[in-house]
């Protein structure tokens, strides 16, 4: 049976935002340098399917793609470096 993007997610190697620990706090995952390319493409299916939402970051409006406490946010049709984001609380 294939992964479910919750268990990729989970699987994933997080690694901490520590320029904004202070700030707004969050860990990442970098797709190439962390082989990550099966979590990217069940996530950019799910962006190309319409399950982003629009939103705002301050004043920079993207699609977001929400799964549980973790969200995504990149141009997912040009992905050079994505990354997947976990808010830390």
């Amino acid at each position: 049976m294939a992964p479910t993007l919750t268990g990729l997610i989970a699987g994933a190697p997080w690694r901490e935002a520590v320029m904004y620990r202070h700030t707004w706090p969050h860990q990442y995952v970098l797709n190439r340098k962390d082989n990550q390319q099966e979590l990217l493409d069940a996530i950019c299916k799910h962006f190309r399917t319409g399950a982003g939402v629009a939103c705002c970051f301050f004043r920079m409006e993207n699609i977001y793609l929400f799964v549980g406490e973790y969200w995504l946010t990149t141009d997912f049709e040009d992905i050079a470096h994505p990354t997947m984001t976990q808010a830390t609380t």
